[in-house]
This record gives structure tokens, sequence and C-alpha cells, in this order.
């Protein structure tokens, strides 16, 4: 093959194949050892950070020499081996659910094909797409309109650019106000990142949702152990469909009724940050993480519709086609996890999570699909996944086992709590005991639906003054042992979850505590 030979900008390359790799331009733009410029370690270690992050070398070496004419020179000759630059997955699991008397189990399957370009251009671009498809049936239907519980669809593509792309000039204002330093990491360091995607989940009989959502951002990375998220402009177009028996659920429910309909998430400076950061202290100290994203939507539309009605002397909310709102709300999530070995084999592990979401503007509820719910295999292993809440509010509907849906038991607030013993049995199977502890709740009152409120003490709720305990007394309680067998090329995980505390009381004790009650063992695979 033929010798690739070039100098730009007084930085030599040369490749021993056809064409290079990636472009030369874009590699220089990385290297922050200039010609001529006086050596500082930190230009050494930024340009081997960012050759590493352009993500599409397997390794990068930089050999430094005393030039052997003058000694007063060093010479740097970086070596940069190529990585795969296509990359194809598959993800698969599988997950049983058991359910209450008179219902049948449950069992669900997934699948999660990927496709990775490293280098789609030449110019280090990576572009991702990842389907997601699952099914939830029963594998012995009563009725053909039985079999299937649920069914979810998606795709999500991403291009990923090692350049940054101030599309509006707006970060230039950052060197006006003081933070020239900012500025400057980001212009040196981001990558710009284009994302679409398509989301359809339909629940039994219910509704089906469609989400459509195209966003601009960036992503930085300072260093190994910290990343930086940023989405300004973003659109998403949510489309539900309901059907007889939701609506006659959704009738006597305010809040899930306005928390439904046709909406657009629109954002166009700020749609969500997210902030991560990974600590290792040392091999047996322990590692911490934290993850903390708040997410907008909104919020110039609102500005935009408070100064038409202003100057028109007209209060009027701004619709598209008169039936899709636009949405107003904030989010906040903060996950915070631990890990502290006991032994080399053995583990002790922590998670907390809060997250709080509220509505602005002219809307009166966080849309459904961004209030929180736990339960689940991932959550409160004791509960099914939106059976646990509102609070204490022990709802009429969901609490009987001839019509057991927890589909819409979400809230504005959420506070969950895990820890998780693990230690090795034998060969490649591993346990766990987990204690977990959690519940949703809404901010605000709801006279209709008493101890759904979060709230620090007790107090009064309704005309029958229902008294509403705090907080920490409706926290759900649940604990199990787990196992986890590792075979390398796939993990097969069961937990069995036995709910220990209820966050009211149940009617046929009048105990919080279900420690008479041995029936209700929950089982994720």
């Amino acid at each position: 093959s033929n010798l690739q030979d070039t100098i730009i900008r007084g930085v030599h390359f040369r490749s021993n194949s056809d064409e290079f790799w990636i472009k030369p331009g874009l590699l220089v733009d990385n290297i922050f050892l200039k010609p001529g410029d006086l050596f500082r370690d930190e230009e050494y270690q930024k340009t081997n950070q960012q050759l590493v992050q352009l993500g599409v070398f397997r390794f990068v070496t930089i050999r430094q020499e005393v030039d052997t004419i003058d000694n007063n020179l060093i010479n740097f000759n970086i070596f940069l081996t190529p990585n795969k630059r296509m990359e194809i997955g598959f993800d698969t699991d599988l997950n049983f659910t058991d359910r209450q008397a008179n219902f049948a189990n449950l069992v669900g399957v997934s699948f999660s094909p990927t496709y990775r370009n490293r280098n789609l251009q030449r110019g280090a671009e990576l572009f991702s797409t990842n389907l997601q498809a699952g099914v939830e049936f029963d594998p012995f239907p009563r009725t053909l309109d039985s079999l299937i519980n649920t069914l979810d669809i998606s795709l999500q593509t991403d291009l990923l650019l090692p350049q940054f792309v101030d599309y509006l000039g707006s970060w230039r204002l950052l060197r006006k106000v003081g933070l020239k330093r900012l500025y400057t990491q980001m212009k040196e360091q981001a990558s710009t990142r284009l994302s679409a995607g398509y989301q359809y989940s339909d629940f039994l009989n219910f509704y089906r949702l469609s989400l459509l959502n195209a966003s601009f951002g960036y992503d930085l990375q300072p260093n190994a152990n910290t990343r930086l998220q940023i989405n300004h402009l973003a659109i998403d177009y949510l489309r539900p469909v309901t059907r007889p028996a939701f609506d006659n659920i959704a009738r006597d429910n305010l809040r899930l009724r306005n928390s439904f309909g046709q909406q657009l998430f629109v954002s166009m400076l700020l749609r969500d940050i997210t902030f991560q950061h990974t600590s290792r202290s040392g091999r047996y100290d322990g590692s911490q993480s934290l993850k903390i994203n708040f997410e907008t939507a909104g919020t110039e539309i609102w500005l935009g519709n408070s100064i038409y009605n202003a100057l028109a002397l007209n209060a009027d909310t701004l619709r598209v086609f008169n039936s899709v709102n636009f949405s107003q709300y904030a989010k906040l999530d903060i996950d915070s996890r631990w890990l502290y070995p006991l032994t080399p084999t053995q583990d002790l592990a922590f998670r907390a999570n809060l997250g709080i979401a509220l509505p602005f503007g002219y809307s009166t509820e966080v849309p459904y699909v961004k209030q929180f719910a736990i339960g689940g295999p991932y959550s409160i292993r004791a509960w099914r996944s939106r059976e646990l809440g509102v609070g204490n509010y022990l709802d009429p509907i969901t609490d009987t086992t001839s019509n057991p849906l927890y589909f819409y038991l979400t809230g504005d607030m959420k506070i969950e709590l895990n820890a998780e013993y693990r230690f090795p049995i034998f060969s490649y199977l591993n346990g766990a005991l987990f204690v977990d502890a959690g519940n949703v709740w809404n901010l605000r009152e709801d006279t209709t639906r008493c101890g759904s409120q979060f709230s620090w003490g007790r107090k009064p709720c309704g005309p029958e003054n229902v008294v509403v305990e705090p907080f920490w007394k409706q926290m759900a309680i649940g604990a199990g042992f787990g196992l986890r067998m590792d075979f390398s090329y796939f993990i097969l995980r069961v937990d069995f979850g036995y709910k220990v505390r209820y966050p009211h009381r149940r009617p046929e004790t009048g105990s919080f505590w279900a420690i008479q009650n041995l029936s209700e063992v929950r089982i994720f695979r």
C-alpha cells in the first residue's frame, strides 16, 4: 500500500494505508502540543485525553525524544492504533412476574439490537442506533384477547460529532461574564450530539402512547471520572390514545386526566443537564457515584405566551391546532450510589434516589410520562412496577384482588433507598441480601385522595379531617434474597422480594407490618 504523508500546521502525519483513518485536520485540533511552544505537562495530558476520547483508537501512545541536534527541543511521536470501525450488539431479557390470585402470571421477553459506527465520515463521528422491543404476555390465556398484556417498541439514533458547534453563539457570552475558562473547555473538549427517536407503548386495553423526540446538545468529559451532558434545543411530541376502561378511571381522577392528552415539550435554550461523577479511592476502598439530572420544557413558550397576553390584553393559552398543548414543567432527579468492599469477594452496596417534579406556567400537572413511579425488579423489588403509592392513600380501584390496576400510581416526588449485601456462593453463582424502602407522593393537596400529598408532619385532610401521617411513616419497606448467575456472556438474575411494611394500614389487619402474612412474595427473574 502507498504511504500517506502530509504536514498540517507544523504537525507531520504519516500512514501506511491508502488513506488516513482520521482526517489529519481533526487530529490537529485535538493535539495541544504545538510546535515551537514551551512544553507544559498540562498540554501533554490534555492531548492524550482528547485522542483517547475520540473513541476511534484502540491504543494511543505518545513518546517524547530529545532532539539530536538541539537538546533544548523535544520531539513527540504519537502512535495511533485504529479501533474496529463498526460494532453490532444484541441484548435480550426474560422476566417472570407472579400476580394476585385471580390473575395469571406474566412472562416478559425483550430484545435490543444495537449498531455503532465509530468513524462515519473519517471525522471520528460516532453514529449509534438502538432498537428495543418487548412484550409481556400470559402464557396460558383464557382468551386470545388476553394473550398480550403490554407491548413496547422504541428506536433511538444518535450522532456524536467531535467538534463543538455553538449554534446560537450563546456560549461566547460566557467570556463576557467572567467564565472564559468554561467556554474554552467547552470549545476544546465538548462533542456535539444530535439525537432522534420514537417510542410506542401499549398497555392492556387501557391506553397506548406514541412519543417522537429530537434534540441537540453537547457531551463534555473533562476527566475520566466526570461527565456533563447538556441538551439545548429539543422537541418531543406525545400522542396518547385512551380506551374506555381507562376513561372510566380518569373520570374520577382529575390529576390523571389532566396529565394525559396530546402535548408538545419544546425547549430552545435548555432542555436538560446531566452531571455524572464517579470517585474511586482504591481497589479495596470502594467507590461512590453521583448522577444529577435537571430537566425542563416550555419555558420559552410560556414567556412568549405571557408577553403576547400582556400586549394583547387577552388571556389565551397557545396551542397547536387547538388540541395540542405546550407542556411546562421542571424536574430534578438525584441518584447516589456507594460500594464498600468487605473482602475481595464480598461487598456492601447502597443507593439513594430522590426526585421532584413541578408544573408551572399554563400547565396544571406534570405530564404523565414525566412523573415518578417505583416498584419492579430494579426499584422496590417487593412491589410490582407502578404498584406502590401514592403516599399512604389506599386506592379503592387498585386495592382489590379482582382488579389490580397499578399502572397509573405515579407522583410528583420520589424517595427510594436500597441496601444490598453481595457474596459468592460457588463458582459462577453469587448471592445477595437486600432491603428496599421508598414511596412516591404528590406535592399538592388533593382532598379526594387524602394521604397522597407529601407532608413533613401530621395534618388533617378533607371534610372528615382524616389524619395524614408524615412522609417517613409512609415509607414502604421490602426485603429479600437474590441469586446472580454470571455466565460471562449473560447474567441471570433472580430476586425474591417480600413486603415487610406497607405505606398504609392494611384493611384486613389494621397494621402497617406484614410479618404475619407470608403469601405475598414477589419473584423477578
